[in-house]
């Protein structure tokens, strides 16, 4: 399953690429979906600020929910849903964060994060540990947020485009001003910060007590997860927008460059 920029979202059979059906949207459709294997729904988000949740197997639209970005500046991203007991939690442009009923599309809380700032977007996806849920805004902070009530628990200035990653009782946490931080789950409290001396960096992936990202303007970088002092690092040429998939097995990095090159590293 997957979105396209022809204004189409695909089901695609992975056996032989046949197209098994689309469904119209009549805007791009950039951000990942969330397929629901236990109710057989796919859910994700167009460019036009409308959530759409679709039977998987037919295609047929189940609900919708639409939200209205009365700016003329937005980032061009979008991010995949979250699930968890039955709700749907996910970003708009707006700078607004929901939570749905996955089976009903209808709303259970609203929380707006970002009104003032020139980009309000929330294109980072959220993730969810127990009862708190990570999100930020592009323009704007990292929020700690109740998953039951919608309350903020904890924020730190700092924007961000990626989402968080979770590792034990650490947050690692790229900014959109070109710093990676690890902050503590429970407050939010910073433990170090390591500035980029361009651009901005994926999202940090742990790595047998590194974590790992690409500079959008640099390397491929290794930094103790402890310290963030910078262990090692490999030039692709021409930097790193995809997030690096880590295989601890194999000792493995994997990415694409921004020269459109596939590459495996032997990380050990």
């Amino acid at each position: 399953f997957f979105g396209a920029s022809d204004g189409l979202f695909y089901s695609v059979s992975a056996k032989d690429g046949k197209i098994l059906w689309t469904f119209p949207t009549n805007t791009e459709n950039v951000s990942e979906p969330l397929i629901d294997t236990s109710s057989g729904i796919v859910y994700f988000l167009s460019g036009s600020n409308v959530i759409y949740a679709l039977d998987a197997e037919s295609g047929h639209q189940v609900w919708l929910y639409s939200r209205q970005d009365t700016s003329n500046l937005s980032i061009r991203g979008g991010a995949r849903p979250a699930l968890k007991d039955g709700s749907i939690f996910v970003g708009f442009s707006d700078g607004t964060l929901v939570k749905l009923n996955a089976k009903t599309g209808s709303l259970q809380w609203e929380l707006v994060l970002n009104k003032n700032k020139k980009f309000r977007d929330i294109d980072a996806s959220p993730v969810i540990d127990g009862d708190q849920l990570f999100i930020s805004g592009y323009d704007d902070k990292l929020y700690s947020v109740s998953v039951a009530k919608g309350d903020v628990l904890w924020k730190i200035d700092g924007g961000g485009y990626y989402p968080v990653t979770l590792a034990g009782e650490k947050i690692f946490y790229s900014t959109t001003n070109g710093e990676v931080w690890a902050l503590q789950k429970n407050n939010g409290q910073k433990i170090w910060a390591y500035k980029l001396n361009d651009g901005i960096a994926t999202q940090p992936k742990p790595y047998k007590g590194m974590v790992v990202f690409g500079e959008s303007q640099g390397y491929l970088k290794f930094l103790d997860a402890n310290t963030g002092k910078s262990i090692a690092s490999f030039d692709p040429g021409r930097g790193i927008m995809s997030t690096p998939l880590v295989d601890e097995k194999s000792d493995r990095v994997y990415f694409i460059s921004g020269e459109a090159n596939i590459y495996a590293i032997e990380a050990k």
